[in-house]
């Protein structure tokens, strides 16, 4: 079993997508670390991963899900490397089991 977890905040708006009887909720979370490098400076790193919630009423949750909104996400991850230009970009998505809400947005 596959599982990842992360705490983030949304880069903007949630989008709903009617697929067949169901709803296909999509939106972007960075995940951020920070740490020290060798000059003790503070550097830090943000990770974008793609969440996908399909369900009957997945669009109900479009009005709180807005840029900036800090958020828990848990599910099943896919990982995928795309090409631009000559240049390789790892992808992660998320199907998620599990959404909560962390704190509102700005």
């Amino acid at each position: 079993m596959k599982r990842l977890d992360i705490i983030g905040h949304l880069a903007s708006d949630a989008v709903a997508e009617k697929k067949g009887d169901l709803y296909q909720l999509r939106f972007s979370v960075g995940v951020s670390e920070k740490y020290l490098d060798k000059n003790n400076v503070e550097v830090t790193n943000t990770d974008w991963v793609t969440v996908f919630l399909t369900r009957k009423n997945a669009n109900k949750l479009t009005p709180y899900l807005k840029k900036g909104m800090k958020v828990f996400v848990t599910g099943k991850p896919t990982f995928s490397v795309n090409e631009y230009q000559g240049e390789y970009n790892p992808q992660t998505t998320i199907n998620a089991n599990k959404i909560e809400f962390m704190a509102k947005a700005d």
